[in-house]
């Protein structure tokens, strides 16, 4: 038994412009993750990934409209974690609950925290420079599939997989 992770994540990658702050992305650089929203930790695990988990995730993912984000003001989680946080966290949310009704087994995170809160993790980077910087906006257009360890630089991209170009109302 290996302990790879598997995630679902949002890549955000204006926020690369912070990358050069000391401490920014600490834990996520080090693994290899590109900035990101994580949709749900662990998902499937690769090797029980098969067509039909691909195909039922694309379904999901084309009842869902792309969405524009804006990320503007940072906060903190009381385990200190700090990130930045949606002006509109609303499409995140709906995103995440219909991942999480269609496949039920794997909650956000495990489901070790109450509610969903999406954010984007910044590391140990200054606030106040990071906000200097900002707003981050990006379009949300696709989910990324990827895998990790514990191992620095672990992240391995799998599936890139699209929202809907012409969903109303769904997102």
């Amino acid at each position: 038994m290996t302990d790879e992770r598997t995630a679902l994540i949002v890549e955000v990658p204006d926020t690369w412009r912070i990358a050069d702050l000391p401490g920014a992305f600490s834990e996520g650089r080090r693994l290899g993750v590109p900035p990101h929203v994580t949709l749900v930790t662990p998902f499937a695990p690769l090797d029980e990934w098969r067509t039909s988990t691909a195909l039922h995730l694309g379904l999901v993912l084309d009842s869902v409209a792309r969405f524009d984000a804006t990320f503007s003001h940072v906060e903190r989680f009381p385990d200190g974690t700090q990130w930045l946080a949606p002006a509109d966290p609303t499409p995140f949310v709906r995103l995440i609950e219909r991942i999480v009704a269609a496949f039920p087994g794997f909650p956000p995170y495990g489901g070790i925290h109450d509610g969903i809160v999406p954010h984007l993790s910044i590391g140990d980077a200054d606030p106040s420079a990071v906000l200097a910087r900002g707003p981050f906006s990006v379009s949300v257009h696709e989910v990324v599939l990827g895998s990790y360890t514990a191992d620095a630089d672990s992240w391995q991209e799998h599936h890139r997989m699209a929202l809907s170009v012409s969903a109303t109302g769904a997102s």
